[in-house]
């Protein structure tokens, strides 16, 4: 089944360090949340606009996708 959401559908939150937000677009099972960290799967959107700390998500192997701007650099490796 496929289900079109729209930015509105997506909630929005804080990151785990409390210095930005994203949109949360999709989280499995439904009824999880990332601050139980109960999730099986999750996919989010975040704006990052500046240098800042990368929330752990212990456990999880997280693939994230420049989509607009310049780039990211984690750990002295560049995402562009």
């Amino acid at each position: 089944m496929i289900k079109l959401i729209s930015k509105n559908d997506c909630k929005e939150s804080l990151w785990k360090n409390g210095a930005g937000k994203t949109q949360e677009i999709a989280i499995y099972p439904l009824e999880a949340s990332i601050a139980e960290d109960n999730f099986l799967w999750r996919i989010s959107s975040a704006k990052v606009s500046g240098p800042n700390l990368f929330s752990k998500f212990i456990g999880c192997n997280r693939h994230l996708i420049v989509w607009q701007g310049a780039g990211l650099s984690i750990n002295q490796t560049d995402l562009l």
